[in-house]
């Protein structure tokens, strides 16, 4: 559409951002998952300025709560990593300090039996403790476990990195592949990139046996000769 309105001496340019997301009930914030991201477009209109126009309109333009079952335990562990980044990565210190009030004032509540506390102060620890633990290892062993195209393809970009060869983020693999100078790594690598994508493009999970067929191939690249 861009192309087309500038053809037409109309000007034009394309815009990027996110479009939707969802209310996470628990943490009680807005989220906006990297699936949301969009581009749409904005036309120069004379007399009205910058009017924006969207031709491929995203699934979901609004914010919506999530359905229940696994997607709630998601949401759950999103909290717990959003608040332990907000309170201690980022150390808010007025959170910290609101936080220990709200404790203190629960503490000296006069309802509160301070002996019952003392007495079984140790268990209550010794379980936050524990319960704080289990989240955090099946957080990181299940939630952010990496599949093997994610894998495989971490170690083909650490490789290219160690020879010096560094892909952008704008980049797909066989034009990053292409602007390698050294011969021996360019046609190896291109090699590993076109039997990753002949998985990748099945639209399909890759197995075990897979993974370690694309790590055999990944380590037969080596930098023989010089550019």
């Amino acid at each position: 559409m861009t192309v087309m309105l500038r053809l037409r001496g109309i000007p034009s340019r394309i815009i990027g951002g996110y479009a939707g997301g969802y209310y996470n009930d628990i943490g009680g914030y807005y989220a906006i998952p990297q699936k949301n991201a969009h581009v749409w477009v904005e036309a120069y209109i004379e007399k009205k300025g910058w009017i924006r126009f969207d031709p491929t309109p995203a699934p979901t333009a609004v914010f919506s709560s999530l359905p229940g079952g696994f997607s709630q335990i998601r949401t759950f562990f999103d909290s717990v990593s959003y608040h332990w980044n907000a309170l201690i990565i980022n150390y808010d210190f007025s959170k910290q300090a609101g936080l220990l009030k709200k404790a203190r004032s629960f503490v000296q509540r006069p309802s509160l039996d301070v002996s019952v506390i003392k007495k079984y102060s140790t268990q209550i620890i010794s379980g936050l403790a524990v319960s704080f633990l289990t989240i955090l290892i099946l957080y990181f062993a299940v939630l952010r476990r990496k599949a093997y195209e994610e894998k495989i393809i971490i170690l083909f970009l650490q490789k290219m990195k160690r020879f010096g060869y560094e892909k952008t983020l704008s980049e797909g693999l066989e034009e990053f592949v292409g602007r390698i100078k050294n011969y021996e790594i360019r046609e190896k690598a291109y090699v590993f990139v076109l039997e990753f994508e002949r998985y990748f493009y099945r639209d399909e999970k890759l197995k075990r046996q897979d993974y370690l067929r694309l790590k055999r191939i990944l380590s037969n690249i080596k930098a023989v000769s010089s550019d």
